[in-house]
């Protein structure tokens, strides 16, 4: 039994989908493949990387750029 949680996997996701784990990798693949959630918390992620790399790429214009750095360095909504 994996001594990790969902939410220890949760965390390690991303490095688990980019093989970026090393010796974790076993022990986060061993509670995913026995944990239900986990499984289709992963798989979701899998998904969604797939439809984002189908979509097309366009250069933002300038007042885009703009408008999105602004929104990043807003503070956010109290």
């Amino acid at each position: 039994m994996s001594a990790l949680t969902c939410q220890d996997v949760v965390e390690l996701a991303t490095d688990l989908l980019e093989q970026q784990l090393g010796a974790l990798e076993a022990e986060v693949t061993s509670h995913v493949d026995g944990c239900a959630g986990c499984r289709a918390y992963i798989e979701q992620m899998r998904q969604t990387i797939r439809a984002l790399a189908s979509l097309k790429r366009e250069p933002l214009t300038t007042e885009e750029f703009t408008t999105l750095l602004n929104a990043f360095r807003a503070p956010p909504p109290a």
